[in-house]
């Protein structure tokens, strides 16, 4: 295993966001079990989207815990249509997005019995397509234990971990190297 950087208030985190050749980046932000515990990993994820916004990047933040949705609790808005509805079903990334705080918030959407199908569904790589000729940054928020965190991991190009004492996920055993930083709530959080 790897060794993964050195952990760091979350306000001091530096990924590297500036769009690769062939169109956006993909970012996986993994929440350790400690981390969803503790509850503030969804409100970071906001936190870094709408900073990463606020630098001037095409920010999309999706929520990728399929069976256990989150980031609209801390937005404020209800799980209607989302990610799975676009991959599933069809539906316009126009229709699921929403806006907030600069940047546009994907939910998980529809409930799915086999959240992996959610990947595996032709429509995924065209959604992925349509982010990177957007040049779109999508960052997709995970969990570590969730069934299909695996199965998103293998289409990022970075990974940060949100973690409170360092701990690697058993998500991203493997991907060591694409972790850009691993990070903790600062003093305020």
């Amino acid at each position: 295993m790897a060794e993964l950087p050195t952990l760091q208030p979350l306000e001091e985190i530096d990924v590297p966001l500036a769009a690769e050749a062939d169109g956006g980046r993909v970012i996986a932000l993994v929440a350790s079990e400690r981390a969803q515990s503790e509850g503030w990993a969804p409100g970071a994820a906001h936190g870094l989207a709408a900073r990463w916004a606020e630098e001037g990047h095409r920010i999309i933040l999706a929520d990728g815990g399929l069976d256990n949705p989150s980031l609209h609790l801390d937005a404020g808005i209800p799980n209607r249509e989302g990610l799975v509805d676009a991959t599933l079903y069809g539906a316009s990334v126009a229709r699921v997005s929403r806006p907030v705080d600069g940047y546009f918030l994907i939910t998980a959407g529809t409930s799915v019995a086999d959240p992996i199908s959610v990947v595996r569904e032709p429509r995924w790589d065209r959604f992925m397509a349509g982010m990177s000729d957007a040049g779109v940054t999508l960052v997709i928020f995970l969990r570590q234990g969730a069934a299909c965190t695996p199965a998103f991991l293998g289409f990022v190009s970075d990974i940060v971990v949100f973690s409170t004492e360092g701990e690697a996920p058993d998500a991203i055993r493997d991907l060591e190297p694409l972790v850009r930083a691993v990070a903790r709530p600062g003093v305020g959080a």
